[in-house]
This record gives C-alpha cells, sequence and structure tokens, in this order.
C-alpha cells in the first residue's frame, strides 16, 4: 500500500522565465451576462489589449479561460484587462493548469532532507517536494520515489542531480473519491449523502466494524468500493489520464474517453460463441437448412475449386480419382450446348477423371487395369485417342 506525504504549498504565478504558455482566467462580476456576449466580440476586446493568443474557452461557471503565449503576455493581460464590455471582470492564473507534476527515482536522496531537496531544485522550477512512503506491517517505509510540483505546464523530460540525469514522467494523480458514499468525482466536505460502508456498501454500520461480505457501492461486484481492480475505478483513471495529459477540463477528457470506448456487444452473443471454430457438424447443419437453389451454386462451387486444384502425389504415383456421391443425374440433352469441361484440355491442372459422368462409369469397368495394354490401349484418355469425358454441372 502506497501512501503519499503531501507539503500544502500557497500558489505562485509562474516565474519571468517561463517560456511555455500561460492560462489566464477571466472572471465576471456577472457571469450570466458574460455567457450572454457575442462569442465574436470576446475575441475583439482580448485581441485589442494583448493581441492574437493561443485558445478561449468558455468555463462550465460561464468565466473565460485564454491561453496566453507566454508570461509577459499574460502579465498584460491581467494588468490591462479591469473592464470587459461594460462589465467588471478579474483576471488571474489558473490554479492548475500553470503547474505539473513529475516523478523521478533517484537513490541518491534517500538521506536527504525534503527541504534541502527542495530549495536545490529551485532553480529548476521545482516549487514543491513529495516523498512516496510504503506501508507494511503498519510502518511506513520511505521508498527513492519522488514527486516534483513545477512552475510551468509541462514537466521537463529529465533534471540533473550530482551531474546524473533522472528521467521525468507525467505524475497521474487518483481520481477522487468520497470518503462517505464512496462515491467518484468529490469529496466528503460537500457530499449530500448518507454515511455508506467502504466494503459491504451498507450504510448500516462503519467500515471499521463490518463482517458483512464485500460488495462494490460502484459497480455491484464483490470486492469493496476502494479496489482497484473495480472497472469504474480503471474508467475514472482513465480519465484522469486524458486530462493530465492533454490539460483539459474533466468533463471534456470524459467526452474523449466515452468517444474512444467502444461500442457494448450485442445482448446474448459472446466473443468466445462468434469466434468458434465451424466444426464439420455445425457446417452439415447450415447447409441442410439452405434452399435447394442455393445448396447446387455451393456444390458447383466446389466442383469449380476441385478442378482448379492441383493433383496430389503420393508414393505410388498421382492420388486415385475423386468423385462425388448423392448429385442428382444430369438433365437430359437439349438443343443448347451444355457447359463442358474437359480432363485432359490444355491448362487444366486438375486431375484426369476428376469427376465421371454414369456413362464414364460404365465403361471404364469394360476398361483393363491401369499399366496392362488392351484393345483401347492405356487407361489414360490423353494417350489412346479415346472422346475426353465431360463433367456436367448441377443445375
Amino acid at each position: 500500500m502506497l501512501n503519499i506525504i503531501i507539503h500544502t504549498m500557497d500558489y505562485k504565478p509562474p516565474p519571468k522565465n517561463n517560456t511555455s504558455s500561460v492560462f489566464v482566467v477571466i472572471k465576471g462580476s456577472e457571469p450570466e451576462k458574460l455567457a450572454k456576449c457575442s462569442p465574436f466580440a470576446k475575441v475583439k476586446v482580448i485581441e485589442s489589449v494583448v493581441g492574437s493568443v493561443l485558445s478561449i474557452k468558455t468555463l462550465k461557471s460561464n468565466d473565460l479561460l485564454v491561453e496566453c503565449k507566454d508570461i509577459n503576455q499574460s502579465t498584460k493581460l491581467i494588468n490591462g484587462l479591469t473592464t470587459f464590455l461594460h462589465l467588471e471582470v478579474s483576471c488571474s492564473y489558473h490554479k492548475t493548469l500553470n503547474t505539473s507534476k513529475g516523478i523521478i527515482r533517484c537513490r541518491e536522496l534517500q538521506y536527504t532532507k525534503l527541504d534541502e531537496i527542495k530549495e536545490e531544485l529551485r532553480p529548476k522550477g521545482v516549487t514543491d517536494v513529495y516523498r512516496v512512503t510504503h506501508k507494511r506491517e503498519g510502518k511506513e517505509f520511505p521508498s527513492n520515489t519522488y514527486i516534483l510540483s513545477f512552475d510551468k505546464a509541462q514537466p521537463p523530460e529529465s533534471i540533473s542531480i550530482m551531474y546524473q540525469r533522472y528521467p521525468v514522467s507525467l505524475f497521474i494523480p487518483s481520481p477522487l473519491r468520497c470518503f462517505k458514499c464512496q462515491k467518484f468525482g468529490h469529496g466528503s466536505k460537500t457530499c449530500p449523502n448518507c454515511q455508506v460502508c467502504s466494503k459491504c456498501g451498507n450504510s448500516d454500520h462503519d467500515s471499521n466494524n463490518c463482517k458483512e461480505h464485500p460488495k462494490c457501492v460502484n459497480c455491484d461486484k464483490s470486492h469493496p468500493s476502494f479496489a482497484r481492480e473495480c472497472p469504474v475505478y480503471k474508467k475514472e483513471m482513465a480519465i484522469q489520464k486524458i486530462k493530465i495529459t492533454n490539460r483539459i477540463p474533466y468533463f471534456e477528457a470524459k467526452r474523449r474517453y466515452e468517444a474512444s470506448v467502444p461500442c457494448p456487444p450485442v445482448a446474448g452473443v459472446s466473443y468466445a460463441s462468434a469466434a468458434q471454430k465451424l466444426t464439420p457438424e455445425l457446417l452439415v447443419k447450415q447447409v441442410e437448412s439452405l434452399p435447394t437453389t442455393q445448396i447446387r451454386q455451393l456444390v458447383n462451387a466446389l466442383i469449380n475449386i476441385l478442378r482448379d486444384s492441383k493433383p496430389i502425389e503420393t508414393e505410388a504415383g498421382k492420388a486415385p480419382a475423386l468423385t462425388v456421391e448423392a448429385l442428382p443425374d444430369p438433365p437430359a440433352p437439349s438443343s443448347q450446348p451444355s457447359k463442358t469441361v474437359k480432363a485432359g484440355e490444355k491448362g487444366n491442372k486438375g486431375p484426369k477423371g476428376l469427376l465421371p459422368t454414369p456413362m464414364d462409369t460404365e465403361t471404364s469397368k469394360k476398361r483393363p487395369e491401369d499399366g496392362k495394354p488392351g484393345k483401347r490401349g492405356s487407361s489414360n484418355p490423353s494417350t489412346n485417342g479415346s472422346p475426353p469425358r465431360k463433367i456436367p454441372l448441377v443445375r
């Protein structure tokens, strides 16, 4: 279990040497009137004071969030904008978007005090230091993982300590969960709901004296509400990652997450049943349920595949000719010539005598065995001059 030692810090504006973008909040004395103003007029007022900016967004509280190019432009906007379309406004730095947090792992700092680390890393933009501790058997042990707060919107890729560079990874905080009702998105101080046990979800006892079977309040599964394997926790953690990475509000990050999640599967049909292998028994059932015309089309397609297939070579030579049983007798000859394929025709790569007709079957009984001379020569029709056998299609 991880426990984080948090040191409170008063928010300060970004330093003057900060060249990254800076976020400024414009808050009106009458938010409803500010929200009804024309968006074109809002852009003109802001550009008349500081010129073009990176972006302008309207927050849920009807305040304006302006992303300035640098600290100089943000300072000019805060000092120069006091009235906005005949409305009194106040400008201030955003409390969280202008700062960032990163994680480093350094063994060299394990015996150094946090105040000394903070003071030595201040020229590099570090404003505060947190140290992660591990809890084992009721005791806390300090680790070599540190959470650094920076006075810029994005943390640096690395930081130098004792002439060694340590990579800095972006810190993603855990989603906010209420300790009173166990729901996500708010704290216990502003929670209007009743007290709920974090282990079983009941409201008649405390979690310290709980002896019931665990049940989550958020997903109704058999685990406590604070479990990391909870699907609702994983969802909120993914939203937090989108929010911190893209520096956007929570509701915008939630909208992007919901747009990226695929649609749920059809009820009653699982992925395993849809992706199971096609067995011969299942294939027979599917073929039997087809109409007669579709069965004939399927048989004709299989015949064409067999014609184009290569002969199978064995130790004794070529494999015996393939035959298809239970096929209907060919129709009576009509005035129109039927579509036939000669077994010995040039370009036919399939085995000779692939699908013999009933006439060929009768005549083959009168022929001598293969390899022995007879009145008509060898059994190979391509060498003795006998007429080739015709393979009719099923109509």
